[in-house]
């Protein structure tokens, strides 16, 4: 599945100057299953130039964290999923070979780092002591 972003004004993050489109990147992020099967999602971000011959910031891509947080190789809903799957389903920190191949274990664990809920209790808002959870906030999502 290819996703983008509607055309539109964007201003320089450091500037605010009004960039000027400089073509697209595909970034190849892995989403949620939908019916027992790995989702690929092609984001076709916006790649942008800043006019602005003093800002320090030349060109930059459009990031939006609803989608995925920056240089992740898992989509928001993907780690919410993966979270979800934990609480539960009881699953493991493998969850994600259910993501699909392209997702290797040093990359899971990039994207979501794996915690313990000490023994004994609950633990910053996190239930299920002694099991292992994954972090919420490296995902980006709040603990619910």
């Amino acid at each position: 599945m290819t996703v983008e972003s509607a055309p539109g004004v964007m201003g320089c993050r450091a500037c605010g100057v009004v960039a000027l489109g400089h073509g697209r990147l595909d970034v190849h992020l892995v989403d949620a299953p939908a019916m027992g099967r790995p989702v690929r999602i092609c984001w076709r971000k916006r790649r942008w130039l800043c006019p602005e011959p003093a800002c320090p910031v030349t060109t930059f891509v459009e990031q939006d964290e609803r989608v995925a947080a920056p240089r992740a190789k898992l989509t928001t809903r993907a780690c919410r999923w993966a979270i979800n799957q934990l609480r539960r389903e009881h699953a493991s920190i493998m969850t994600g070979t259910v993501l699909g191949d392209g997702v290797g274990r040093s990359a899971q664990q990039r994207t979501l780092r794996q915690v313990t809920v000490p023994t004994g209790g609950a633990s910053e808002g996190w239930s299920g002591a002694g099991r292992a959870v994954m972090s919420a906030a490296v995902c980006g999502v709040a603990p619910c």
